[in-house]
């Protein structure tokens, strides 16, 4: 979630249809340019469109340390209490948005990375971080959203739909 505005505009260029490439909130997270969505058609909570081209943003976090951070990653719901991402994703369930979530395959693996990479302090605890209890904490995050009535969809069938209701 860190491609400048020359590369996101370069993604419809190259047969793309839609991307979630940026995380949206109050404050952006100072290690990440910040994004210019101005030319899109805001077309819901998280999504927005320009020329056919659609962009799903992610949630942030509001307020705290982590303020500006995607919600809908690993990274914040490895780093944070667990009560407290689901605190977050009730918040988001209350306002009935569409939610967007990522899981990484590095993410569930048991592999250990060697310590002495060179990494930034950003890159190593993104690594590293939370690994351990990333699949119990989905597990919970999946099953909140599916006691609350969510849909599991992937872009593509997301966008089929927003198209079938809009014709």
């Amino acid at each position: 979630w860190a491609l400048t505005d020359e590369e996101h505009d370069a993604l419809p260029k190259l047969g793309f249809s839609y991307s979630s490439s940026f995380a949206l909130g109050k404050k952006w997270a100072s290690f990440y340019p910040a994004p210019d969505l101005s030319s899109f058609h805001k077309k819901g909570p998280f999504l927005y469109e320009r020329d056919g081209f659609y962009e799903f943003t992610l949630p942030t976090v509001e307020s705290g340390m982590f303020q500006g951070l995607a919600l809908g990653g690993g990274v914040l719901p490895r780093f944070f209490p667990l009560k407290e991402i689901l605190s977050y994703f009730k918040k988001l369930i209350a306002e009935d948005c569409t939610l967007v979530l990522n899981a990484l395959p590095f993410e569930f693996s048991s592999y250990e990375l060697p310590k002495d990479l060179g990494l930034s302090f950003h890159d190593d605890v993104y690594l590293r971080k939370g690994r351990e209890h990333w699949a119990e904490r989905l597990k919970a995050i999946v099953l909140l959203l599916k006691e609350n009535g969510y849909e599991f969809r992937t872009f593509s069938e997301h966008l089929d739909s927003l198209k079938k209701k809009n014709a």
